[in-house]
């Protein structure tokens, strides 16, 4: 949003997710159930392309549009520098990332139950399940999965007992029916001996 200040800004949030509606008597008393609404506040924060310095005679003799090359350049650059911020940002002088603010963790258990022998640092399809039925199903409308390049190549190699993919729609970018977003800013496997775990 353009602001005059660029000053904090209230947004309205709320999760209405677990309230229902009633049924009631004809001309009997309806019960209240207020929406609950919450107020999320939006800050600015000031990022940097870092400064380029060029000739003027390379400005003068380039024989292609410089500015527009130099332009999409710094634009890169400004993403690689606010998506990790907007991934996993502590809201403390910087963005709120979207993994601090989702807030429920969900310890995978690897893909055994898919291969018989993949134990610790492997996802299988149960654990994606798992992730899946963690979100209610008002908000999984419209939801994607979001994860590391390596943690899908890692998904594209989990196999059933016969050998044969399990997540084969990962090519076509899908998982389980939805979109998948490659975000390098996502945590990768544990290179520990204990299961990952993966966050919402």
């Amino acid at each position: 949003w353009d602001t005059a200040t660029g000053s904090p800004m209230g947004y309205p949030a709320d999760n209405d997710a677990t309230i229902s509606g009633e049924l009631i008597a004809e001309q009997a008393q309806v019960n209240t159930g207020d929406v609950p609404i919450s107020q999320v506040v939006l800050s600015s924060y000031l990022f940097s392309s870092k400064m380029v310095k060029m000739s003027t005679e390379l400005v003068q003799d380039a024989g292609f549009p410089l500015d527009l090359y130099i332009a999409g350049r710094l634009g890169i650059r400004l993403g690689r520098a606010i998506n990790p911020y907007l991934t996993l940002g502590t809201g403390t002088a910087q963005p709120t990332g979207i993994i601090p603010s989702a807030g429920t963790t969900i310890t995978a258990n690897g893909s055994a139950t898919n291969d018989g022998t993949g134990a610790a640092n492997t996802i299988g399809s149960d654990d994606l399940i798992s992730l899946e039925t963690s979100v209610d199903p008002a908000y999984r409308i419209g939801a994607a999965y979001m994860l590391h390049a390596n943690t899908l190549a890692a998904l594209r190699r989990v196999k059933d007992k016969q050998g044969r993919p399990i997540f084969f729609q990962a090519e076509a970018g899908l998982i389980n029916g939805y979109p998948v977003k490659i975000n390098n800013a996502m945590d990768q496997l544990q290179p520990h001996v204990f299961s990952p775990v993966v966050t919402r």
